[in-house]
Order: C-alpha cells, then structure tokens, then sequence
C-alpha cells in the first residue's frame, strides 16, 4: 500500500512539472527543422571563417615577403650600385630584417606605416640604407639628415632637441650614430647645453679611418667651435675655432679644412695634433688628403682648377673638358672622386677619367656614399621588392574569396532545399 502511495507522490510530482502546453507533431517538426537550421548556419559560418585562414597562408600573408634578387659583385665584394632603388614603402626596417652589415650608400625616400585600427597610415620621409654585400635596402628608423661613413659601417643622423622638436624648431643637441654592422647606436651629445650648427658646410663628417666625427658646434658660452668626438670611447674635444675655418675637407686618417685662403691644416684625431701647410696662392674651395699623403684641392688660381700635390709641387688633373666641382675623396691610393657634370671616378695616375653612371632620380635629396667603395667596381642597382600594405581589408583577395565562399554556400543551400522538397512529395 505504501508503494502505491510513493508511486503515487512521484507521479504528482513529475505532473507538476510537465509543461502546461503539449506540443502536437507539426509543432515537433517545426521546432527540429529550426535547431537543424541554426546548427546548419553555425557550420557555414565556421567552415567560411576555415577557409579565410587557409586562404591567407595560401596567398601569403603582410609577413611573408620575397627576397630580391642578390647583386652580383666580383668574388664576394663590397660593392656600390650604380642605381639606387629605394625599399617599398611598406617595407621592414632593420627592427625586423636585423643588422644590414655594411652600407653602399644611404638615402631617403617616403615610408608608410598603419596608424592605430581606423585603417589610417602616416608617410615620413626616412633614411634608408642599401647593403654593400648584396643591394638589399632596408630603413633605418632614422629621420634627418644622414652622413655614411667611409667604410660603410655607420650612419650619424641629427638628434632634435627636445624642446626645440615641442615648439616645432630645429635645434639640435647632438648626433646619433647607428652602427649597421652591430646594430647598435651610439648617443653623441654636444656638452654643456650646447648645440649643433648647421652653417658650416660638409660638417658632420666621419674621419677617414671612421672612428671619429667632427661637427661645429656652439657651445653655451656662445663660442662657436669645430668638436671632435671618439666614437668608440666618447670623448670629445675642441680643436678649432669655426671662425678661422673656411672648407672641411676629407682626409684618409683624420680631419683636414683650410683657413678660407691658401693653407691647409690636418688633424690627427687620436693624439689630436695638428700640422698646416700652404698649397698654392689662390683660395681653396675643396680639399682631399689620401693615405699616402698626397693632397688633392680645388683653387681658384688661374681659375677653378683641380690639382694633386704629392709634396714636390702641384700638378693640374684633366677631367676631359669638365668643370671642376666638388671633391668626395679618395678610394684608395690612387682614385679620386669627384663630382663635375656627373660624378667620375679618376685615375691620377695614369689621368684617365670614368664616369661612374650615378642614377639618383629615385630618391630624395642626395645620397651619402661609403667614400672607400669607390675603388672597386661599381654593380648595376637591385630593384627591391613590392611589400604587401599590412591592413588586410584593404587586399583584393580576402573579398573575392569572401564572395566565392558567400556564392558556394547560397547555392549548396538552394541545392538543399530543392531535394527536402522533392524527398517530402
């Protein structure tokens, strides 16, 4: 009796918890068909997001890019390109890509880069630099006016001092000098609350060995002074009054500059002694001092003329009818390079004069050149890759795929449909 009772109670109970309204089977039916609908929307949705993501590995994503094709210099070489042809403008810079190694030249040209997630982008114009090894460019997070050293191994761009870059001005407070064969950089900073000048021509300048640099520099007694930093230790001294300055000119081991007439004063940049010497009677406008000491000089003696003294007097260098211009250096001990109409590399000592065939209509402003290069053979440029623009809802084929797998679906649900109905009649 007792069991009934218990039988009873448990069927009272599960009676109060019966739903109030009893499904018929169409209601049935209709209520599957839905739970069948949305576990059917639920897998398309899972399968498109599925074959996004294959898509994009297989048409390669903004990480994946394609290597150019290595210049083909002599053995191995560190070569300079005739043609400078800059990174895209979405390319990596040396933050990703690492250390390029020695530099052939360095330049500027625009990058672009995605700015927060609104699908904005902000352009700048950075340097970049193009490896000696193999032509490869690469940006070097640096912004400003660039210098290469002769050998290629740094690049000292300008550091705007704070405040001045809060008010939109340019002063400068120092240089900093990025290392491309270690990846680092080194803080040169004018002392004292100092500043850089940007009025003294050619300056900064690495030394010919590229282990110092020399900029002028006013200091904060006002006293406006030539400043020679060891890059490797810091150290900085002054070796000369801007004023009594005329030209900076390059030499293969230290500093050289004229007094603004005839005569010619090199520094040693280690011991930091000096030694003047007059070369001719007419002003010097340009001045180059090679390994073995010969001076080469732009004077406007009997007019602009370029001469080489090798200590026993000043002979006249021929450019094959070409005015005189600029002197970049030496490379090596017997090539001088100069700028006329175009850039020649020439031979003093057998006098023969080659146009080098700079094409520098890619970029902006004038390159820089590791100045030692020179004495080899130059190689053609390398054209640099095409980078892919990071915000991918911009790229084509993420919508055209999109579409096609919009298009598939819609007609596998069509497809679907048409066969319940036959299958139901």
């Amino acid at each position: 009796m007792s069991t009934d009772i218990d039988l009873r109670s448990a069927l009272r109970d599960l009676a109060d918890d019966a739903p109030s309204q009893v499904l018929v089977a169409s209601e049935l039916w209709r209520d599957g068909t839905r739970r069948h609908r949305r576990r059917r929307t639920l897998g398309t949705a899972l399968s498109l997001v599925a074959a996004l993501v294959v898509g994009a590995a297989l048409a390669g994503g903004p990480w994946t890019w394609r290597e150019p094709d290595p210049v083909d210099s002599p053995d191995g070489a560190l070569s300079i390109p005739r043609t400078i042809y800059p990174p895209d403008e979405w390319a990596p810079s040396v933050a990703e890509a690492g250390a390029p190694g020695p530099l052939a030249v360095v330049a500027h040209s625009f990058r672009t880069s995605a700015a927060g997630f609104g699908g904005g982008v902000s352009t700048d114009l950075e340097v970049f630099g193009i490896s000696a090894a193999d032509g490869r460019a690469y940006f070097l997070d640096l912004v400003g006016e660039a210098v290469l050293s002769p050998d290629g191994h740094r690049v000292a761009v300008g550091r705007q001092r704070a405040e001045a870059r809060a008010a939109g001005r340019t002063s400068r407070d120092g240089w900093d000098v990025y290392d491309a064969v270690t990846g680092g950089t080194t803080a040169v900073r004018v002392p004292d609350g100092g500043r850089s000048l940007s009025d003294v021509p050619d300056l900064p300048m690495f030394s010919g060995d590229s282990r110092h640099l020399m900029a002028a520099v006013k200091q904060a007694s006002g006293q406006r002074v030539l400043m020679v930093w060891d890059l490797a230790t810091g150290r900085h001294r002054v070796v000369a009054r801007a004023s009594s300055v005329g030209v900076v000119g390059t030499d293969a081991r230290g500093f050289a500059w004229t007094d603004g007439r005839s005569t010619l004063t090199r520094l040693d940049p280690v011991s930091g002694s000096t030694t003047s010497e007059r070369l001719g009677s007419g002003a010097l406008l340009d001045v180059a001092v090679a390994d073995d000491g010969r001076v080469a000089f732009l004077s406007l003696e009997d007019g602009r003329r370029l001469l080489v003294d090798d200590g026993s007097g000043a002979e006249e260098v021929s450019l094959d009818g070409q005015p005189a211009g600029d002197i970049q250096g030496w490379a090596g001990p017997q090539h001088l390079v100069v700028d006329a109409r175009e850039a020649l590399r020439v031979d003093v000592n057998t006098a023969t004069v080659e146009p080098l065939g700079l094409d520098e209509s890619q970029v902006q402003g004038s390159p820089s050149y590791a100045i030692d290069l020179f004495a080899d053979p130059l190689v053609a440029g390398v054209p640099q890759p095409d980078h892919r623009d990071p915000r991918w809802w911009f790229w084509w084929w993420p919508w055209n795929l999109l579409a096609a797998l919009v298009l598939l679906w819609l007609v596998a649900r069509t497809v679907g449909t048409v066969r319940r109905r036959r299958a139901r009649v």
